[in-house]
């Protein structure tokens, strides 16, 4: 009696791993594809129609395409998202402090320029040089000396040739007035000095305080060694005067 009891449990425990062997055959139809996943068209698994063994799991799906076993799997499946790389910060930037800069001072002003001095009464203003011209009143030959391109002569020498030179120092003037009735005593022309030509500088005028008239006009007139020089030509005043280039000689014909 106990001998058919063990028999009716051997048989029992046979039975049973007979009928798992079946279910996981069942389960197992078929090798995995690719994709480590087979058909379950009964639903064995009660998964559905497909399922997946990635890695010898058991079965299971990949839900939105991913495997829940993947993290601890050996398969080559890559992640979907990489790790991202932090690029390694860069070192700030510090920019070497400028250069200190000279303290800028402001330009010396340049003073404007002064006007010249006036000159005073004796200072040099000119030169007076030789001539080769000749000059004439009446016929009669008077001394001349060249200013500035002029043909002058000395005021005091007019006193020779008919007229009347009175010298004031109270006002410092020289005041000339012409005197017919008056005999003429004429000077000797004046020859240029051996070793000097027309040109040459014979002397400087300068500045005087004495003012010259002729015939109570005051005339413009230059201070020479102690004397008073007019423009020649001045003398039309009195007459009519006359230039002879050619013959390099003036002249003038009093009334």
């Amino acid at each position: 009696m106990k001998k058919t009891k063990k028999i009716a449990i051997g048989m029992a425990v046979a039975m049973s791993l007979l009928l798992a062997l079946a279910l996981t055959a069942y389960a197992h139809s078929g090798r995995t594809d690719s994709q480590g996943g087979h058909k379950d068209n009964n639903n064995v698994s009660g998964l559905g129609p497909y399922h997946y063994h990635c890695g010898g799991n058991p079965p299971h799906l990949h839900p939105n395409g991913v495997c829940p076993y993947s993290s601890g799997s050996s398969s080559s499946t890559q992640p979907t998202t990489q790790p991202t790389t932090q690029a390694p910060a860069r070192p700030a930037t510090t920019q070497p402090p400028a250069p200190a800069q000279p303290a800028t001072q402001a330009p010396t002003p340049i003073p404007a320029p002064q006007p010249p001095k006036p000159p005073s009464v004796g200072d040099p203003i000119g030169n007076v040089v030789y001539t080769d011209i000749t000059a004439y009143i009446n016929g009669q030959p008077i001394p001349i000396s060249n200013i500035n391109g002029y043909a002058h002569i000395v005021v005091e020498d007019l006193q020779h040739y008919g007229f009347d030179v009175v010298w004031n120092g109270k006002d410092n003037t020289l005041k000339v007035e012409r005197n017919k009735g008056k005999a003429m005593q004429p000077l000797p022309a004046e020859k240029i000095p051996a070793g000097k030509r027309p040109g040459d500088v014979r002397a400087k005028y300068v500045l005087s305080a004495i003012k010259v008239y002729l015939s109570g006009e005051l005339v413009e007139s230059y201070s020479i060694n102690g004397y008073m020089f007019i423009d020649f030509e001045l003398l039309k005043k009195y007459g009519t005067v006359t230039w002879d280039k050619a013959a390099r000689k003036l002249s003038c014909r009093l009334d």
